[in-house]
């Protein structure tokens, strides 16, 4: 998922993130959701945004793309209200 530039800050990340997960539960009880990011510092505002919607830091691989530049892996249970 990636939100242009020009539209960042606007809610449009936490409203696709929201709708993925309603998508996910209309076929299923629970799910666990796995996103994969880079540890760059460009990107530090969607993993702030990961974490606020309560995704986990699940794993960190260091100089995974390159050097300086690893894998982060964010993860979060999602379960049906009705489960």
């Amino acid at each position: 998922m990636v939100v242009d530039k020009e539209y960042q800050g606007k809610g449009i990340g936490k409203r696709l993130i929201k709708r993925a997960q309603e998508v996910i539960l209309k076929e299923t009880e629970t799910a666990i959701i796995r996103i994969e990011t880079t540890s760059q510092k460009q990107y530090a505002h969607a993993r702030y945004l990961y974490r606020r919607m309560g995704f986990t830091e699940a794993e960190r691989i260091a100089n995974f793309y390159f050097s300086g530049d690893g894998l982060m892996i964010f993860s979060k249970e999602i379960k049906n209200e009705r489960s």
